[in-house]
């Protein structure tokens, strides 16, 4: 969802700063086998479940009539994501060069096209912008043209009533496999609270492992935790837009590296964000627990920013 979110906004800004007319082409699809949840429930969703129109980036139809001219791409075809993140390539039947760019928007800024096809799942920055400027930039772009639907607005409201309060995003289930040092234990997660955050604040947490929030959450005795109602009978994916609305929410978000979704909620509320990472899962740590030397108790967990 968020990389979603992430790509459309990062779209206006490349079209802004290219003179370019965006549209999007985030439309319902057939789910692939190997999809995760989430993403299943992305295929069955479009942009306008979430947010209000807006006429920075309106919708345009694709199919093998369109006019395409250059395609960029995350993925080359061969790379084992391409097959699940090309369906906008897929449904124009392109069957030229896919231009693959990872790391910048320049080879996009610089292309004489006519007319783009970007199907990416990433914010590519501009070389002539900070990473504080592009931040920036996606908040403004967030703030003018992404509004939620009052339906959503409206429960954050009522969620969110009260004193201010800190944002936790703890992300696991398949993030670990790609993403070692995300594999944070409970005692760190909950070391890491006790240190940063006052038992007068509130705390807001959010988790896709459930579980292992529960074991979190019983754990910090003396603070007071803020989370969505699990009796309340959102379906996952209003569940996922609304915990990423209150994060955006928090006067600071303390969240897992390598996740979208805490950055992109940090970027939508302009909110500040502190990257944690796992100690326990670095090769010092590991030669340390293997000769005897790790104690179990030293904090496990680092902020990376």
């Amino acid at each position: 969802m968020s990389n979603r979110f992430r790509t459309l906004c990062s779209a206006i800004l490349i079209g802004r700063l290219s003179n370019r007319g965006v549209f999007h082409n985030w439309t319902v699809e057939p789910a692939d086998e190997r999809d995760i949840e989430i993403v299943c429930h992305m295929r069955a969703a479009t942009l306008d479940l979430f947010f209000k129109p807006s006429p920075a980036i309106p919708f345009l139809a694709l199919d093998e009539a369109s006019s395409v001219d250059a395609v960029f791409s995350e993925w080359a075809p061969g790379d084992f994501w391409f097959p699940l993140q090309s369906s906008a390539i897929r449904r124009c039947n392109w069957r030229s060069n896919v231009i693959v760019e990872r790391d910048s928007a320049e080879s996009i800024l610089e292309c004489t096209a006519d007319t783009i096809l970007l199907e990416h799942s990433s914010a590519l920055k501009p070389a002539s912008m900070s990473e504080q400027e592009h931040d920036a930039a996606l908040t403004e772009i967030y703030a003018a043209h992404f509004e939620p639907l009052e339906i959503y607005s409206r429960v954050c409201d009522e969620l969110a009533t009260g004193a201010p309060y800190v944002g936790l995003h703890v992300r696991r289930t398949d993030h670990l496999k790609y993403v070692r040092d995300a594999d944070i234990r409970v005692q760190d997660w909950v070391a890491l609270i006790r240190q940063h955050v006052r038992t007068d604040e509130r705390l807001y947490l959010c988790s896709d492992d459930l579980p292992f929030a529960a074991r979190i959450a019983a754990a910090l005795g003396g603070h007071r935790i803020l989370t969505v109602d699990a009796s309340r009978a959102f379906d996952p994916r209003t569940k996922a837009f609304l915990e990423f609305l209150l994060l955006s929410r928090a006067t600071r978000i303390y969240g897992t590296i390598g996740s979208s979704f805490s950055k992109e909620a940090s970027r939508f509320g302009g909110t500040p964000i502190l990257v944690c990472a796992s100690i326990q899962a670095g090769l010092f740590q590991r030669l340390k627990s293997l000769i005897g030397l790790d104690r179990g108790d030293e904090l496990g967990i680092r902020l990376v920013t």
